[in-house]
């Protein structure tokens, strides 16, 4: 079964995310946006499929505008970068019902983040 869905095609998946966000936003629910709550309670193998999974994401057709925090991703190791993440969220609980994408970026690029002064969206 899962595996005729996924050949169905990208267009198809893109529609039906497109339904589920437009019936979310109908309802005048929260989007289902995962928080950074969830990096605490993932085993170390799960956070480096959070990490990868969302830096691929990330920078996927953002063009010249994210190129040097893409080259400073690449310069660190995921073991790295996991560990920066992980030391923000033990030291920032308020942050935990924050969207986990923005709190991963803000861990990597902010102050004594690995890719400090990186972040596409700070300028």
């Amino acid at each position: 079964m899962e595996g005729r869905l996924l050949n169905r095609g990208p267009k198809r998946l893109i529609r039906v995310a497109s339904l589920l966000f437009l019936v979310v936003h109908t309802l005048g629910a929260e989007p289902p946006l995962l928080k950074f709550e969830a990096w605490g309670n993932a085993a170390p193998e799960s956070k480096v499929l959070l990490y990868v999974g969302w830096a691929n994401g990330f920078i996927q057709f953002r063009g010249a505008i994210v190129a040097p925090f893409v080259q400073c991703i690449q310069d660190i190791s995921i073991a790295q970068a996991v560990a920066v993440i992980d030391k923000r969220w033990r030291e920032n609980p308020e942050k935990w019902s924050e969207p986990i994408g923005e709190q991963l970026l803000a861990a990597l690029t902010s102050g004594a983040g690995p890719c400090k002064g990186t972040d596409p969206f700070s300028k």
